[in-house]
């Protein structure tokens, strides 16, 4: 069974994510809806909190935001900066309780809510870049979208942080599908996508490449949705073993196929040999994911070592 801290993290994450388009427009019906199931959620999970000095602070200073941003919701003109204004505090409160909470005691804490739409959408891009490399571009037009993707993420990721009354209504959307809320002060996870799949392109060969990009596809979705489910005991902050197995098993899988592809004259042995190792070093590099990310690490070490072996 989740616990309440699970609870409510969750429902945190939810309500910052939805409430960052308000920051750009003005709500629709639906969107205040949204709003408010969500702040709903938050304060069911608070009811369910332990008494204590801590949390009843915890459970004040939340209550107090929420309740900001519903009577933001109330006004006859939508102000986006105010709303902004109004949004900060609560996506801070979530921060600190996420590197606090994910970090301690309660091993059923995930620091990264399960989105199965943003899973979805990982392994479709995934297998989307894989198909437009093999049969569609050239890897020089290739290069150049990705500089373009590259170009696009980063101003957003800039306008994100300095100048967020100025992002488009588009941008928006494509942040909240693309990546995390925790993410809204920093270089977002798509960015260090699109860097890491050019380095693939530029440097590694098709193969090589090929085998990086679909086990960053698959492997990472496979070791989120195992590692919230099973994932009590951890490796290292939110990194469970059962997660890192799962990304083992299916990293194994499609180096395995992809060398058989690529290398079809390769000695069994070696051939299982070359695919675990492959597995295992990405395992690594998704497991540090916080130091260096995963979106950019798992596709270059992986698709490195099968260049160097193969």
């Amino acid at each position: 069974m989740r616990s309440t801290k699970s609870e409510l993290l969750d429902a945190l994450h939810e309500l910052v994510d939805v409430c960052e388009v308000l920051g750009v427009h003005a709500p629709s019906p639906s969107e205040q809806q949204r709003v408010r199931d969500c702040a709903a959620r938050v304060h069911e999970a608070l009811a369910g909190l332990d008494d204590g000095d801590a949390m009843t602070a915890t459970r004040a200073d939340v209550v107090a935001r929420v309740d900001a941003l519903l009577a933001g919701l109330g006004d006859d003109e939508h102000e986006p900066s105010r709303w902004r204004s109004i949004r900060t505090p609560l996506l801070e409160r979530y921060e600190r309780l996420h590197r606090a909470w994910g970090d301690g005691d309660d091993r059923r804490v995930r620091q990264k809510p399960h989105n199965l739409a943003r899973t979805g959408f990982h392994v479709l891009s995934g297998v989307m870049w894989a198909l437009l490399y093999e049969y569609v571009l050239a890897r020089e037009v290739l290069l150049w979208v990705l500089g373009a993707c590259l170009v696009f993420f980063l101003t957003d990721d800039a306008m994100r942080r300095w100048f967020p009354e100025r992002r488009s209504g588009f941008a928006v959307v494509v942040f909240r599908m693309l990546s995390r809320s925790s993410e809204s002060s920093g270089i977002a996870s798509s960015t260090w996508y699109a860097l890491g799949l050019m380095v693939g392109v530029a440097f590694l060969p098709k193969p090589a490449c090929m085998i990086g990009l679909l086990i960053l596809a698959f492997g990472d979705p496979a070791a989120g949705v195992v590692g919230r489910r099973f994932g009590v005991r951890k490796i290292y902050r939110d990194k469970s073993v059962a997660g890192t197995l799962a990304f083992v098993g299916v990293a194994v899988v499609v180096a395995a196929v992809g060398l058989e592809w690529w290398r079809p004259m390769m000695e069994v042995g070696a051939w299982l040999g070359v695919a675990v190792v492959i597995a295992i070093a990405g395992a690594v590099a998704e497991v540090f994911g916080d130091t260096v990310p995963d979106n950019f690490s798992v596709l270059v070490v992986t698709g490195g070592l099968a260049a160097w072996f193969g």
